[in-house]
């Protein structure tokens, strides 16, 4: 089978058996955690984000947090499991 054919066999896996936990709110919590800290790493960031402060980064990602919460509603997958 094809790479997205596999992709798709494990995104169709039932979501209550997975048993890792990555629904946003708690990958929130990790990022406000991390720029509490002021421990991003902007290696890991676009290059247009890289020289953008933290604080406003998180603002972004605020500003769309309920409008991705109401898509993590309707659209959960099994994630493959990277920490």
């Amino acid at each position: 089978p094809s790479m997205g054919q596999q992709l798709g066999a494990v995104h169709s896996l039932s979501v209550d058996q997975c048993p890792f936990e990555r629904r946003l709110s708690r990958m929130f919590g990790r990022a406000v955690d991390v720029v509490s800290r002021n421990a991003v790493n902007p290696d890991f960031l676009p290059d247009e984000d890289k020289s953008t402060p933290q604080l406003d980064l998180l603002a972004r990602v605020e500003r769309e947090l309920p409008v991705r919460l109401d898509q993590e509603r309707t659209d959960m997958v099994v994630c493959h499991g990277d920490p």
